[in-house]
């Protein structure tokens, strides 16, 4: 899993400890719109809406890419549609 500004988390270990320890949303939930797959690549996107840890509310249209090897994802990039600037 790899999102920008947060460290690489190799494997299942960093993945978990990515949940656990980094991730700021403390719950909720993901309303997908699509998803595409073909045998290297799938895509999904639609809206997360949820709590962060601090208690505000999220709800952010997103879109997810996988990159995918043996029937295992390898590598995912998030991306949210909010202001950067």
């Amino acid at each position: 899993m790899r999102a920008p500004a947060t460290r690489r988390s190799p494997g299942s270990t960093g993945c978990s400890g990515f949940y656990r320890e980094e991730r700021v949303i403390a719950s909720g939930s993901h309303h997908l719109d699509a998803v595409v797959v073909n045998d290297t690549h799938a895509a999904c996107w639609g809206r997360s809406v949820g709590t962060h840890r601090d208690g505000s509310p999220i709800d952010v249209e997103f879109a997810d890419t996988y990159v995918l090897e043996d029937g295992t994802i390898r590598r995912r990039k998030s991306f949210f549609y909010v202001p950067s600037v």
